[in-house]
């Protein structure tokens, strides 16, 4: 039923252009939980599951976006040290 596709990135300054990153947000909670209940995005659960099935790290935070689709950004510590982001479509 998934078909995403995972994007691994290195986090680095300047990644995102100015202009995407200014029509981009961050999801509050509650708006969040919205989201979910209404079966528009898959839950944080759900998303935690599908990264840690396809990628070997320790979680260090996570976050909800909104631009033109939600997206769920974990930030992972990998095992050699480096830290390393999965974006993830949560439709």
């Amino acid at each position: 039923m998934i078909n995403r596709s995972l994007i691994f990135a290195v986090l680095a300054s300047g990644l995102i252009g100015t202009q995407a990153a200014a029509q981009m947000r961050e999801l509050g909670r509650s708006e969040l939980r919205s989201s979910v209940r209404s079966g528009a995005s898959l839950s944080l659960k759900r998303v935690l599951a599908i990264v840690d099935s396809r990628v070997e790290g320790k979680l260090v935070d996570v976050r909800a976006f909104k631009d033109d689709a939600i997206y769920y950004r974990v930030l992972l510590k990998r095992p050699d040290g480096k830290l390393a982001a999965v974006v993830l479509e949560a439709a």
